[in-house]
């Protein structure tokens, strides 16, 4: 009886976890449906207070930090119920607006370069890469297509710690025509990461979150890779710190991009 208990409250406990998140979800894109108006309205200029903002950044930091794929699905649903809708309607209930891409542009111009998508990946781990397969194959429809796998040990985790632990072991894959620097068997890395090919929630796949290359930097391919050598983090223009020394960088790095909200 007690275990029955014990289930019936944790299956209670989860379904109210996941109703919140829907209704954050479903505030936070109301809000900025609404910001978009004025947004319009104001010949494309969006006027926020500076505690407006700071509370839609920490909105969407916990949201994409904490629930990435719950956040990905419902920007999908919601996005395939709109255009159901507006086809149905013969276009009288329009398409929805490019909300996103408003306030990235907005807190970009608030917070510095690149602070949207450097704060809405979900993990950031420094690991090392113990063994690198370049002839696995990922299914997509019923086609397949050339992938690499590369299995990591976490070393320390930046952000995640929800999920990961130091030691735990990860791997990460991405398609072989993907445009991504090299990466080195026994090699320490800075790696942003996030879910790839999720559609089966048991068993959910990682990939680096490819950022690209900063036009300073010539080394690799289209998408950055960053190496850590000696303590000194390579290649890494894009998150704008410009120490170099891994502890350093790493304070830094984590006093612009890791925000203390509600779990």
């Amino acid at each position: 009886m007690k275990i029955l208990s014990f289930l019936i409250l944790t299956c209670f406990t989860l379904f109210a976890q996941q109703n919140e998140v829907n209704q954050k979800l479903e505030n936070l894109f109301n809000k900025l449906d609404s910001d978009y108006v004025r947004y319009e309205q104001n010949n494309y200029n969006l006027n926020l207070s500076q505690k407006e903002l700071d509370t839609l950044v920490k909105q969407i930091y916990e949201l994409y930090s904490f629930h990435w794929l719950k956040s990905q699905d419902f920007s999908h649903k919601r996005r395939e119920q709109n255009e159901k809708e507006f086809y149905e309607s013969s276009g009288k209930i329009p398409l929805h607006k490019p909300v996103l891409g408003m306030i990235r542009r907005k807190i970009d111009e608030n917070k510095g370069e690149n602070y949207f998508d450097i704060i809405t990946v979900p993990y950031y781990f420094k690991l090392k890469i113990l063994e690198i397969d370049h002839f696995r194959k990922h299914k997509s429809g019923g086609d397949y297509y050339p992938k690499t796998t590369m299995l990591c040990e976490i070393i320390e985790t930046v952000k995640g710690e929800h999920l990961f632990n130091d030691g735990d072991k990860i791997e990460l894959n991405y398609l072989n025509h993907w445009d991504v620097g090299k990466y080195e068997e026994g090699e320490i890395y800075f790696m942003p990461v996030r879910p790839w090919n999720y559609k089966d929630p048991t068993n959910i796949e990682y990939s680096p979150n490819l950022f690209p290359v900063d036009k300073l930097s010539m080394e690799g391919g289209s998408f950055g890779v960053y190496p850590i050598e000696n303590n000194i983090i390579k290649n890494a223009e894009y998150f704008q710190i410009q120490d170099k020394e891994w502890k350093v960088f790493l304070r830094k790095f984590k006093d612009l991009y890791i925000l203390e909200v509600e779990k």
